[in-house]
């Protein structure tokens, strides 16, 4: 690299740190005009557009950078930084093995790669990466308890079980990572000596422990502890306790998000001239919801069908709302696009789908509950789109959702009010994408499902317009990676002992009590 080129680069680079986008913009050109395949240009233009939310052309930057066959060590580092930073994870792992090649026998690298792998549910894969990078570094201690994460999503309890508390013995600053970790795997019971460990990391926290997310997970396990236990007073005191700092760190933008809900509520796609997916395309089956509502349970059913392929909780609908978004009104970024933006818009969508699936499969889906805020867009870019909306007792539903940990997004969940708040804009939005779009739309009741499973399963796949297999009622046997809170639910039988489990804390949430009674009102209305 020359010496003007590194001085543009570092002028670049220099601007976007200052939130200068166009001078980026204009070192950027200079660059491509010289070399329109320069490497740094490549990543330079990567790191632009995804300040500037063109997801779609920061992607295929990247992709062109992948395809280099002269790229160093150094360009394939700042590459992985950008994949990941944009959640392209079967690229990144592209590059990661790469890496692992140039420079082996890193445990750096390869604990990266085994997290990558992970993500893209290749778990066998996972596991050996992290087994050797404990074998070259046997002091990374995150990688002991991301061997417990992934031998917890291939259902391996008592294997997940004894990293977390390898990680707990090891990790003094972290133990309310692992003793939540622990109690996230649901099937796990706290003995007398797991309480009194945790009771004396909290009696030392101010000591020892001094991050307040450490501080609400060591609360988290207690209340899950107490649960067990029958201690309901207990329980529901830690969880307060959990949530209260939790929250801290985790503030909830409610009035966007009700503004989000409010301006959608008159939305009619009557002026958008739909077009129909081509012939051969794949046909995206979306499951929305509030979490803790039995959208993983839905997701294991329909994944067990031969027809139906499976993804992850995507994040590129989302994505593609924030371009939308950009500059104007989200609805207004809808109705405004032209037919040709759908259509890109909708092939960058399915080449990401692609990356999990092989375009094996007719159908595939889509589970990340927080799309019901984009039905809209969905519906635009996917107009044969099934789209599934779980509905869970609002009772239960909170109260779950409240004595969850999520690692990331749902700030929503750490206060009971803005539970409430959250779980009355679901169902205000799903009422009214039923009006606008009628049986396009299917409710599915967690209740339901549990009490009469078979019946509600032959009425799901009639929904998805395929036919019924016996091994939709064995989900809990399949072998495939799950890699959300409800893996433990999801490796048994279906179940009816979730059904009420909300009602033992109804004595201390009476100041809620009225609004979530208008909820099951509300609910029981659609």
């Amino acid at each position: 690299m020359n010496q003007h080129t590194q001085q543009l680069l570092t002028d670049a680079y220099d601007a976007l740190r200052h939130g200068k986008i166009s001078s980026a913009r204009i070192m950027l050109n200079k660059i491509f005009r010289k070399n329109p395949e320069s490497i740094d240009g490549l990543i330079l233009g990567a790191h632009v557009e995804r300040v500037q939310l063109h997801f779609d052309i920061a992607r295929q930057y990247l992709i062109k950078v992948l395809k280099q066959d002269d790229i160093s060590i150094t360009h394939l580092k700042m590459l992985a930084q950008q994949l990941s930073q944009l959640e392209l994870h079967f690229l990144l792992a592209e590059a990661l093995k790469q890496l692992d090649k140039m420079e082996p026998n890193n445990p750096k690298i390869i604990f990266q790669l085994g997290l990558c792998l992970a993500r893209i549910g290749k778990i066998d894969q996972a596991i050996t990466a992290l087994q050797e990078c404990l074998r070259l570094d046997n002091s990374n201690h995150l990688a002991i308890l991301n061997l417990g994460h992934v031998h917890k999503a291939k259902g391996q309890s008592p294997l997940a079980a004894e990293q977390y508390q390898k990680f707990i013995q090891l990790q003094p600053s972290m133990l309310g990572t692992g003793y939540w970790s622990l109690a996230d795997l649901k099937d796990y019971r706290f003995s007398e000596q797991d309480v009194l460990a945790i009771q004396q990391a909290m009696d030392k926290s101010h000591s020892i422990i001094t991050d307040k997310k450490e501080i609400g997970l060591l609360s988290f396990a207690m209340a899950r502890a107490k649960e067990q236990a029958k201690d309901v007073t207990s329980s529901f005191k830690y969880l307060q306790a959990a949530n209260q700092q939790i929250s801290q760190t985790r503030p909830f933008k409610l009035a966007g998000y009700q503004h989000i809900i409010e301006t959608q509520l008159d939305y009619r796609p009557e002026h958008i001239n739909s077009t129909s997916l081509a012939a051969d395309a794949p046909t995206p089956i979306f499951i929305v919801g509030m979490p803790r509502s039995g959208t993983t349970l839905t997701e294991q059913i329909l994944a067990s069908h031969s027809d139906i392929g499976c993804t992850d909780e995507l994040p590129f609908i989302e994505r593609i709302a924030m371009q939308l978004s950009k500059g104007k009104s989200y609805i207004e970024g809808i109705t405004t696009m032209t037919r040709q933006q759908r259509e890109h818009f909708a092939d960058y969508y399915l080449q990401q789908v692609e990356e999990y699936t092989g375009n094996k499969h007719a159908l595939f889906i889509d589970k990340n509950p927080t799309n019901f805020i984009h039905i809209a867009l969905i519906k635009a870019l996917f107009p044969n789109a099934k789209i599934i909306a779980l509905l869970r007792d609002p009772l239960d539903n909170v109260l779950s959702v409240y004595k969850q940990h999520f690692s990331k997004g749902n700030d929503f969940s750490y206060q009971l009010g803005h539970i409430v708040d959250y779980t009355a804009g679901y169902i205000s939005l799903l009422k009214h994408w039923k009006a606008v779009y009628g049986d396009q739309i299917y409710h599915l009741s967690y209740q339901s499902l549990v009490t009469s499973p078979e019946q509600s399963i032959r009425n799901l796949l009639d929904f998805c317009g395929v036919d019924f297999q016996p091994q939709c009622l064995e989900f809990h046997t399949s072998d495939r990676p799950v890699l959300t809170p409800s893996v433990s639910q999801v490796r048994q039988p279906i179940t009816t002992k979730a059904l009420g489990s909300g009602k033992m804390y109804r004595p201390y949430i009476s100041d809620f009590e009225r609004r979530i009674e208008q909820l099951t009102n509300k609910m029981a209305s659609l």
